[in-house]
C-alpha cells in the first residue's frame, strides 16, 4: 500500500520534527517510509533561515530537498510558476491544431475541443495558483492563440485589433476562471 503525504511547515526544525514523529508512528505500526521516494521542497528564500537545499538526515534516513517535483500531475516549485501547465496545454494544443483550424468542423464543435480537451489539461491543479500579472497575462496570450486557430484572424474597422473573446462569445477567459475556481 502507497500513501501520498503532503506536509506544509513554516520552519526547517519543524519539518524535521513531523518527519521524526512521522517515523516513528510508521515504525510503530510496521511500516517502513521509503527514504527513495519522500522529497521535501523549502519555499523559504530568506538567507537566514539556513541553507534550504541541504537534505534532512532523520534517523539515519536522508531525505532529498528538491527544487521541483510532479505531485498530482501537477509541478510544484517554490515560485509557484504555471509556465509547465501553460507548456502542457500547449502540446495538448499542437496535438489538436488540425481539428481547431479545420473549417469542415463547426466552430461549435472546435470550441467544444477547446473546452473539453484543452482547457482541463490546463487548469488541472490551478486550485493551488497565486497568479501573478504575468501568469495572467501568460494564460491570456494562450487563450488568444488557440481562439485565433479556431476562429481565425478577426479584425474590426474601427478599433484595429480585436476583443478576440468578445467576438467568440465566451462568457469567461481562462485567467478568471483559474481565479474562481474553490479551493
Amino acid at each position: 500500500m502507497q500513501t501520498t503525504w503532503t506536509i506544509i511547515t513554516r520552519t526547517r526544525a519543524r519539518t524535521a520534527e513531523i518527519l521524526t514523529e512521522l517515523v516513528a508512528a510508521a515504525e510503530r505500526m510496521g511500516l517502513h517510509i521509503n527514504q527513495n521516494k519522500t522529497k521535501f521542497i523549502a519555499t523559504n528564500t530568506n538567507t537566514r533561515a539556513g541553507n534550504v537545499d541541504a537534505n534532512l538526515i532523520i534517523n539515519d534516513q536522508n531525505f532529498e530537498a528538491v527544487k521541483e517535483f510532479i505531485y498530482l500531475g501537477t509541478s510544484v516549485n517554490p515560485n509557484n510558476n504555471t509556465s509547465e501547465e501553460i507548456k502542457i496545454a500547449n502540446r495538448c494544443y499542437h496535438g489538436l491544431s488540425k481539428y481547431l483550424a479545420n473549417k469542415r468542423l463547426y466552430q461549435k464543435t472546435r470550441m467544444r475541443l477547446y473546452r473539453t480537451l484543452i482547457v482541463p489539461v490546463l487548469t488541472y491543479g490551478s486550485e493551488a495558483w497565486t497568479l501573478t500579472k504575468t501568469d495572467e497575462s501568460a494564460l491570456s496570450i494562450f487563450e488568444r492563440k488557440v481562439l485565433r486557430k479556431i476562429f481565425g484572424a478577426v479584425y474590426e474597422k474601427e478599433y484595429g485589433d480585436v476583443d478576440i473573446t468578445l467576438n467568440c462569445r465566451i462568457s469567461t477567459s481562462i485567467h478568471l476562471v483559474v481565479k474562481i475556481l474553490p479551493l
